[in-house]
Order: C-alpha cells, then sequence, then structure tokens
C-alpha cells in the first residue's frame, strides 16, 4: 500500500462479529504493533479504497473494533484474544 513497515510484535486476534449490507458476517482480524520503516508516508490508500494512515491513540472513537480500543490505549505484554460484536 506504500507504507513501508517493519513488524514488532503480535498485539491481539480478534473475532469481530458485525452486519455489513444487511447481513450478519465475521472476521479474523491479527493486530500487529509496527515501526514505521521509510518516514516519508504517513497515509495510503489501496485498490479496494481501504485506507492506512497513523493515529493518535487517544483519538479512537471511531477506532473498530470497538473491543480493541482499550488495548490499543495500553498495549498488552503479550498477544490476547477477543470477542467483539458491532
Amino acid at each position: 500500500m506504500g507504507i513501508h513497515v517493519r513488524p514488532v510484535r503480535l498485539i491481539a486476534v480478534t473475532e469481530n462479529l458485525f452486519a455489513f449490507r444487511g447481513k450478519q458476517t465475521n472476521e479474523i482480524n491479527f493486530t500487529w504493533l509496527v515501526e514505521q520503516a521509510d518516514q516519508t508516508k504517513l497515509f495510503a490508500k489501496d485498490a479496494w479504497e481501504q485506507t492506512v494512515t497513523w493515529r493518535d491513540t487517544n483519538d479512537l472513537a471511531d477506532f473498530k473494533p470497538t473491543a480493541l480500543q482499550p488495548f490499543i490505549r495500553e498495549l498488552p505484554t503479550t498477544p490476547i484474544h477477543l470477542m467483539n460484536q458491532d
């Protein structure tokens, strides 16, 4: 997507249950702590119009999945497993 990162460690595995276009669906998310390898680019968009950007951990009101928000603010020391339903 144009932002070059280095993985540091796995933060969480989240089972996310949600409605999309009127249908219940689910997904498995792997959330990684990463370091930016290239300091020149802080924003990217892929062919499916998904956007990647660096965010302030104090500004997560619209961050999904919501169950992950407190763990982004205070990173766990070992990977966690979450169930989320939005």
